[in-house]
């Protein structure tokens, strides 16, 4: 487990990653089979209407609002239109697009771009720890978190495409600023502003992840000044044009529905609670509290303070994103956020966990190593022991509220601590 740091190991995929990506996808098939055919349901419906209107009725105009943005349909649709033509070749009824095979082909999607987002926090995972810690991280940002949910149940909902999109996005900082210039600036530079114009068009609040190009290696009030003049300059050129394509799709298809380029398209939904903010109902309810449902993250907080010296680059940019995201929910008039598993909104920004997490384990691992003989080596071999069986019992306890919430053992709009204490009741 000790830190790899060439680009060679940077950059290569393990065998235990792929395993680990073989028994998930085996689970989710057989999870399909069990559970599945149901997945565009809810707000998924909603931003399949973009689908729908688009390439089955092939009505856009004046149909009015979607009040969704397009980023998650848009990156479903390349599944979508293959499944189209494999059932027009077969000459199956194609309908209004939720026949099963739809909904397994949502489900495929969502799969393949979680598959992508956790390939892409395991490279960035991998220039700066060894394989073990590097897979621990991901397993247990997987398992230990809402992303199983939103994978395997609700996959037509955007949070899985967020979680791609900003893992992309995070994950690219490190190769553009390190292959930063060269003849290639100008499709760097737009690579960099397309990839955050789809976390914006995914969900509007993804724009938060831009912090960490902002905030690359700044570590204080200087650092900051410093990186704001390399970052404004002709570069924001191409960045904004790439940006603006995505965005500009948004708004193209607005004034086609409605008629208006830009809308408010939640209507009277806003954020009563701006000067009140839920933050600890949001962070600690039973309700939908991120460290309730997913106390795994409750591990990399504590990572981010305790290791705060590891992974300079993102150290500011890491609270930023948390805190900004955070603020908005709580802010929201619907900070539960309705039926759905857990506090969902984090799920898209994933990504900035996965480096503290990594911190903890490798830096557990060197305490273990460092203690050798001495005469507190067994007591740092307890602790470790310890917080590692920790980790796995939050990873455990997130799976178990998982299938509470999937069978309605435990409520996922407003849970109670009797329902959970029932359901662990139930399983024991």
């Amino acid at each position: 487990m000790s830190k790899k740091t060439s680009s060679k190991a940077a950059v290569k995929v393990d065998t235990g990653f792929m395993v680990f990506l073989l028994i998930s996808a085996l689970v989710a098939v057989v999870f399909y089979k069990d559970h599945g055919g149901n997945n565009i349901r809810s707000d998924g419906l909603t931003y399949y209407a973009y689908f729908q209107r688009i390439f089955l009725d092939r009505k856009l105009a004046n149909t009015g609002m979607i009040a969704y943005p397009c980023g998650a349909p848009l990156l479903e649709l390349p599944f979508l239109l293959i499944m189209c033509l494999i059932s027009k070749i077969a000459g199956w009824e194609i309908g209004n697009g939720l026949a099963p095979r739809f909904h397994a082909t949502v489900n495929f999607a969502a799969f393949t771009y979680w598959a992508l987002g956790i390939t892409f926090i395991y490279r960035l995972l991998r220039k700066r720890h060894g394989k073990g810690v590097s897979l621990i991280s991901c397993i247990a940002l997987t398992l230990g978190t809402m992303l199983p949910e939103y994978v395997l149940d609700m996959s037509s909902f955007s949070h899985v495409y967020g979680f791609f999109a900003c893992a992309a996005f995070f994950c690219y900082i490190d190769r553009y600023e390190e292959k930063r210039g060269g003849k290639y600036v100008i499709l760097q530079d737009m690579m960099l502003g397309l990839i955050l114009g789809l976390c914006f068009v995914i969900r509007n609040t993804n724009i938060v992840i831009g912090a960490a190009y902002l905030f690359y290696k700044v570590t204080d009030i200087k650092s900051f000044g410093l990186r704001l003049k390399k970052v404004i300059g002709l570069r924001l050129i191409p960045q904004i044009a790439a940006f603006a394509v995505p965005v500009g799709m948004q708004f193209v298809l607005w004034r086609i529905m409605n008629g208006a380029w830009v809308i408010y398209s939640y209507g009277g939904q806003g954020f009563p609670y701006a000067l009140k903010p839920q933050i600890l109902r949001v962070l600690f309810s039973d309700a939908k509290g991120l460290f309730i449902f997913c106390p795994i993250l409750l591990v990399a907080m504590i990572a981010m303070i305790a290791f705060r010296k590891d992974n300079p680059e993102y150290r500011v940019s890491q609270w930023v994103i948390f805190a900004a995201v955070t603020y908005f929910v709580s802010a929201w008039w619907c900070w539960w956020l309705g039926t759905a598993y857990g506090e969902r909104m984090h799920c898209d920004i994933l990504c900035i966990f996965a480096l503290p997490l990594a911190s903890f384990f490798e830096n557990s691992y060197a305490l273990l190593k460092r203690s050798g003989r001495t005469k507190a080596a067994g007591t740092a071999h307890a602790a470790v022991v310890f917080s590692y069986v920790v980790c796995c019992f939050f990873v455990i306890l997130n799976i178990i509220w998982f299938y509470g919430c999937l069978e309605w053992k435990i409520s996922p709009n407003f849970a109670t601590w009797y329902q959970m204490k029932s359901y662990i009741g139930e399983i024991l």
